[in-house]
């Protein structure tokens, strides 16, 4: 069922990547992820309301930005972007974390596309669905439903998607982890 969703356009919102190398500098990021231009989310993230802050590693945070969000790059360089969620204004900062193992920009670019993709959702089971509405892994999700509820697994923990359990932080201490049958379909969630 994965594979017949990749094949159905998701392919590139959950697969991008660029062959720039892991220490681009502020010049390689100005030329991807331009200051002034309009992304859209292609995965929901979770942001620290409070710090207006995220990390490359995905730390699942409370606040939800919802995939499909329009946003507007407003600073780069090679260790961060500052966006601005053009529905609410609020503005946000994801920072590359260290622990990052691809590079900075192909991460940024699995989070931010110049195409509204949100509509797919829509063509995915219900309980992707539900998960992806409520921005979180739930018990019967596929694969591609999971990336969009939550995003990518932090690859210094899950180095491949192909893996059958994924490792994510809420926070720098507490993990959770998304177990899948040879489907490629959720099992259990723990954490």
């Amino acid at each position: 069922m994965f594979r017949k969703i990749a094949a159905a356009g998701l392919a590139t919102a959950l697969f991008a990547l660029t062959s720039c190398q892991a220490g681009a500098g502020s010049a390689e990021m100005e030329g991807v992820f331009s200051t002034g231009s309009t992304y859209y989310l292609r995965t929901n993230l979770h942001a620290d309301l409070s710090r207006r802050q995220m990390y490359s590693t995905n730390y699942l945070q409370a606040t939800l930005l919802p995939i499909g969000s329009e946003v507007s790059i407003d600073k780069v360089n090679a260790k961060r972007i500052q966006f601005t969620m053009l529905a609410t204004a609020q503005t946000f900062t994801y920072s590359r974390d260290k622990h990052l193992q691809e590079s900075f920009v192909s991460n940024l670019e699995r989070y931010f596309g110049t195409t509204d993709e949100s509509g797919s959702v829509s063509s995915m089971s219900d309980v992707d669905q539900e998960g992806i509405k409520a921005g979180k892994a739930m018990v019967g999700m596929t694969k591609a439903g999971v990336i969009l509820a939550i995003g990518y697994p932090p690859d210094h923990a899950t180095p491949s998607t192909d893996s059958s359990s994924w490792q994510y932080w809420k926070n720098r201490w507490v993990t959770r982890l998304v177990h899948f049958d040879d489907d490629g379909i959720v099992t259990s969630v723990e954490g």
